[in-house]
């Protein structure tokens, strides 16, 4: 869900919050209005100057059976941002021309385009579930399939990637862990030790331990290793890997030549979360 704590609503240059009362007021989708909302209110942050634009979040997944209101909610959604809407779905890129493979990437690519003209924009693929996973068992048209997704993913990178759909993962995950939770006390499910069959007396085995001796070598030879190299050298590549951060630049090759000349791990990471902060939970 949101990626960033969420302020009050800004009126930006006579705006008012008026387009925000349709989606204020939608019923039975409460985690997609207040991420929604979120997003309708680092919007017009942005727009007044105050949050920039990589901290405004770039996109969800919405789930659930068809007639829920997944598209009335884009709608609102669209009108609360104040951006243009772009709706579309796999049978419409399909229907474009002879639904040739070619003629169905360009349909991706016109898409893609027109919304980054007009950016920012929302861009809602309805039915996304309809593409098959390349991971399953049914190989069927597997090159078709495999070329149409790896489109779609090229350009979902190029307008912001999926990096900040980890809220919205994480959030995926305690809901479906507070499921399992809640079927082991009902018993729904049993399993030997866990709801049934229980010893209170177990004695649980420590299964980890590290050797202090172990800890200690490792410092030892994380020290030399900081001691042979090129310190200057060594803090001109984390410096580039900072300023490569703080731009649009692609990380990889920075990385690796602070890898090549001995910069640890811990500093690269430690370099990149000087520009990026530290992910801090949203609950």
């Amino acid at each position: 869900m949101p990626t960033q704590k969420r302020r009050r609503p800004v009126e930006d240059a006579g705006r008012s919050a008026t387009p925000w009362s349709a989606l204020e007021n939608i019923f039975g989708m409460p985690k997609a209005k207040r991420w929604g909302l979120g997003l309708a209110r680092d919007m017009a942050e942005h727009r007044a100057g105050r949050l920039p634009w990589r901290k405004v979040d770039h996109g969800c997944v919405l789930h659930g059976p068809p007639g829920t209101g997944k598209t009335t909610f884009v709608r609102m959604l669209a009108e609360a941002c104040g951006v243009p809407l772009f709706e579309t779905s796999y049978p419409a890129w399909q229907r474009h021309r002879e639904g040739h493979l070619g003629d169905v990437h360009g349909a991706i690519h016109r898409l893609f385009t027109q919304a980054a003209s007009q950016a920012p924009s929302i861009i809602f693929i309805d039915e996304v579930d309809g593409i098959p996973s390349r991971d399953g068992p049914n190989r069927h048209n597997r090159a078709w399939w495999d070329q149409i997704v790896n489109a779609l993913i090229e350009k979902i990178d190029e307008m912001g990637g999926s990096v900040n759909a980890i809220s919205f993962i994480k959030s995926e995950i305690e809901e479906s862990a507070f499921g399992y939770h809640e079927r082991y006390r009902l018993e729904q499910d049993i399993v030997a030790g866990v709801n049934k069959y229980e010893e209170e007396d177990a004695e649980v085995e420590e299964i980890l331990r590290v050797d202090p001796e172990s800890e200690r070598e490792q410092v030892e030879r994380l020290k030399a290793f900081k001691a042979d190299r090129d310190h200057e050298l060594v803090e001109r590549r984390l410096e580039e890997l900072r300023e490569a951060a703080r731009g649009t630049a692609n990380l990889l090759p920075p990385i690796r030549e602070a890898l090549r000349d001995r910069c640890s791990l811990g500093e690269v990471c430690g370099a990149m979360q000087d520009v990026f902060g530290a992910y801090q939970p949203t609950f």
